[in-house]
């Protein structure tokens, strides 16, 4: 079905071009002027103006026919689900307070995540493990929908755990072994 449209949509475009081209090939004479040469003046009657923009209009609305036809009508999804981050069994389960230090298995996590990942589990890690997630919110710069984002993404993974405190979220760094 879509290819026939699309040829119908082709018939209109070349249609509204041939009712431009000959619109604007056959200038009616409107008359001579009077002078030394006596000469016969052409000019546009208004039969070619309306054949012009009755041309014009078929040709665009083809054009934007061609130009929207292979716009998906779903969003495309920004990335894959990635399966959950496993953790080996030597690794404990949950990780305690854990130093700012770059070393160590915080350090490989970071390698693995994306850009707003890494940068919340940063945050996470500088401040020893565990955070207000209205403090991630502002030592990142983040909108809270984006930190909201970003933490069900790294909780999916298994990473941080968040817990109702009061009127907010205590997230802390936690490695699922059961992923």
């Amino acid at each position: 079905m879509k290819d026939r449209w699309s040829v119908a949509a082709l018939a209109i475009l070349v249609g509204g071009i041939a009712l431009i081209a000959y619109s604007l090939l056959t200038p009616a004479g409107v008359g001579t002027h009077g002078g030394m040469g006596g000469g016969h003046r052409t000019g546009y009657d208004v039969l070619n103006i309306v054949l012009a923009v009755i041309g014009a209009g078929m040709a665009s609305g083809s054009g934007v026919f061609f130009l929207l036809r292979n716009v998906p009508t779903e969003p495309p999804s920004i990335r894959r689900a990635e399966p959950p981050l496993t953790v080996p069994p030597e690794l404990p389960s949950t990780v305690g307070p854990v130093e700012p230090a770059t070393g160590g298995d915080n350090a490989l996590i970071l390698r693995l995540l994306n850009g707003d990942e890494r940068t919340v589990f940063r945050s996470l890690v500088d401040a020893g493990g565990e955070q207000l997630q209205r403090d991630i919110v502002a030592g990142t710069k983040m909108s809270d929908a984006k930190v909201s984002r970003v933490l069900d993404r790294l909780e999916e993974k298994g990473l941080v755990v968040r817990e109702r405190k009061g009127m907010g979220n205590v997230v802390r760094i936690s490695v699922d072994r059961s992923s």
